[in-house]
């Protein structure tokens, strides 16, 4: 299964080091619908520098930080305290996390990690705990008709296949899902090349 402990000291300077600042860009690009004294799952946030940057809002915030990694847990944990925000740092698989009632969800680049069949089961359980008038943040690689972007999604599933045993080989169907289940694209922002797609959605 999906664990990215072996590579969590190297993952943002490899990711720096292959996408410059597009992959963080693309992360921070939605934050203008975070609003005060939210309530926000933030799944797969890998090493926390996310957290830093939600901090500089200014408001305060209630955040679950869940990461199936023990070691990205471990260095998100070093980022503390904050100003602003009160942080719950969750080890576990998402499917392990119960909690309902969020008024924002956040994942970037992590639907992107599970093959079909695990997505769609990822997907309703974090759809269950969005609040009917929440906003979905996700941030993800696309599929593109380039022969050229479509041969470097192939080779980065294969690094993390070999790196952390990525389940996955490929992008799943998450924009089907997302309409599927009632949802609107309310915000779409490319980058690095429109690789990289950071959207919100909302159920009305």
């Amino acid at each position: 299964m999906n664990n990215f402990s072996r590579i969590a000291s190297i993952y943002d300077p490899l990711a720096k080091l292959v996408f410059g600042h597009a992959i963080r860009e693309s992360q921070t690009a939605q934050f203008n619908v975070i609003k005060p004294n939210q309530k926000i799952l933030l799944v797969g946030g890998g090493t926390g520098w996310i957290l830093s940057e939600l901090d500089k809002l200014g408001i305060s915030l209630k955040i679950d930080y869940v990461d199936k990694s023990s070691k990205m847990i471990e260095m998100a944990q070093r980022r503390a305290p904050f100003n602003n925000l009160t942080v719950d740092f969750v080890s576990a698989d998402i499917l392990e996390h119960r909690a309902l009632d969020y008024d924002v969800l956040m994942t970037h680049f992590f639907l992107d990690v599970f093959n079909q069949n695990c997505f769609k089961k990822v997907f309703r359980h974090l759809n269950k705990m969005l609040l009917k008038n929440g906003v979905w943040v996700n941030t993800e690689f696309v599929s593109s008709n380039s022969f050229i972007r479509s041969i470097f999604i192939r080779f980065m599933y294969l690094f993390f296949r070999i790196t952390a045993n990525l389940q996955s080989y490929g992008l799943p169907k998450y924009e089907e899902a997302f309409l599927s289940a009632g949802f609107k694209k309310r915000n779409s922002t490319l980058f690095y090349h429109q690789l990289i797609e950071s959207c919100i959605y909302t159920r009305s």
